[in-house]
Formats: C-alpha cells, sequence, structure tokens
C-alpha cells in the first residue's frame, strides 16, 4: 500500500547498500531516506496534517475532481483567510500578495 502523504521515491540502487563509503551515504541522503529529514520536511508536514484534519477526514467526495476542487477552495482559505501564529497572526496571502496560490483558475468551480 502507497501512503499518499509519504511520496513514493523509487528504489535506492543496489550499490548504495553494498558500500559503506561517504558515497553510499551520500546517495541515502539525497534520496531522502537518511537521518535528518524532520528539518527537511517539518513545514510539508504541518501543511499536510492541517489539509487532512481541516478538510479531507471532515469530508466525502465523489471523484478526483470534486477532491481536487476541494482542495483548491482549502488552498485559497488557507492562504487568503486562515491566520498563521507563525506568521503574527497574519495569513500568508498578507506576506506575499503577489504569489499565485491557486490549483485551478477560479471560473472553475
Amino acid at each position: 500500500m502507497h501512503h499518499f502523504d509519504h511520496p513514493f521515491r523509487g528504489p535506492l540502487p543496489v550499490q548504495t547498500f553494498k558500500s559503506r563509503s561517504n558515497a553510499g551515504y551520500a546517495a541515502l541522503a539525497e534520496h531522502g531516506c537518511g537521518r535528518g529529514r524532520f528539518w527537511d520536511n517539518i513545514w510539508v508536514e504541518r501543511l499536510w496534517r492541517s489539509v487532512k484534519y481541516e478538510e479531507v477526514y471532515l469530508n466525502e467526495y465523489a471523484d478526483g475532481l470534486e477532491l481536487f476542487q476541494a482542495l483548491n477552495r482549502y488552498f485559497r482559505f488557507y492562504n487568503h483567510q486562515r491566520r498563521h501564529q507563525a506568521l503574527e497572526y497574519k495569513t500568508p496571502a498578507d506576506l506575499y500578495p503577489n504569489a499565485d496560490i491557486s490549483l485551478l483558475p477560479s471560473y472553475a468551480y
């Protein structure tokens, strides 16, 4: 089973496991399976936690298009209306007013 909040990156090269050289450990770190990934992924993991608990787990979707449209609405809310403690209770749109965050054009839903 594949968990969608942990993207599949494909198998590691065989030589990664055969060698204990620095090159082997570098391949692990480059692939994303090595140690220290917590700090690299903390912001994305927190975002997906919010998406799941504030949108996905609370609703049912008839198909992939309905889910995609719901996520688009949620990200608009998340970036334009939801205040973030880490941003001193401002929205991301307040800090980055020219950023395009939409997944779909506004006429699509």
